[in-house]
């Protein structure tokens, strides 16, 4: 019988070859052998001549793999994000990369700020509050008179506000997001801050450090009282 009349159409035979390859008949760790394509393409009529189909067989699975869209290599993971990030003012991208990642909190967000006049920072702190993550900010106490403090727009919004008043001032500008990254540096959540001043903000994803963080805010927040805006 003459093997050109019986063998499948070339397509067909690349496809049969892709679908042993996901189906496990082959290893996917690793290219089947010549010999295995061999018997295999042998017991299904395929004419092949050895040398050349070892030359050949990485090209007929590439294009079996541009037929039919299936790819032998599993798709690389998705890069992680780095484990600091450093931004500057003024117009650095501080209070971008704040609202960013107050943007990803699922759980718990903790912070201190000495001055907190920043409207795209607290539209963030009450987003947050409303998709149901806790969020507690100690500032301090001075800033409940201070000039254009949004002190009562997180407060409306549902979040917790507590003075410290313990120190001469409260000087901490710090964010704790889900036990996880921890925001810090001499940048104040404040329009000047963006705007005006020379800042720095570090943006630390470290467990360990969020967790020194979070153990320094809670003793803040045993000499510190609940704001109760006046009615």
């Amino acid at each position: 019988m003459n093997p050109t009349n019986t063998a499948q159409p070339i397509t067909s035979q690349l496809i049969d070859i892709v679908a042993l390859r996901v189906s496990g008949v082959f290893p996917t760790a690793r290219p089947p052998s010549i010999r295995t394509l061999r018997d295999w393409t042998r017991l299904r009529r395929i004419p092949h001549h050895p040398l050349k189909f070892t030359r050949a067989t990485g090209l007929l699975l590439s294009l079996a793999l541009c037929l039919t869209g299936t790819s032998t290599r599993s798709a690389p993971p998705a890069p992680l994000p780095p484990a600091a990030e450093v931004y500057f003012s003024p117009h650095g991208g501080c209070t971008e990369a704040v609202v960013r990642e107050l943007g990803k909190a699922r759980q718990t967000v903790l912070v201190q700020a000495y001055s907190f006049t920043s409207k795209p920072i607290a539209a963030a702190l009450v987003a947050a509050h409303q998709r149901g993550v806790a969020v507690t900010i100690i500032l301090d106490d001075g800033d409940v008179t201070a000039r254009g403090s949004v002190i009562g727009v997180v407060v409306a919004g549902g979040d917790t506000v507590l003075l410290d008043a313990k120190h001469a001032i409260a000087h901490n500008k710090i964010m704790v997001i889900d036990g996880a990254v921890v925001l810090t540096g001499s940048f104040n959540f404040t329009a000047a801050a963006e705007n005006s001043n020379a800042e720095n903000l570090l943006v630390l994803r470290s467990a360990a450090l969020a967790t020194q963080y979070t153990a320094n805010w809670h003793e803040h927040e045993a000499h510190s009282t609940k704001y109760a805006p006046a009615k």
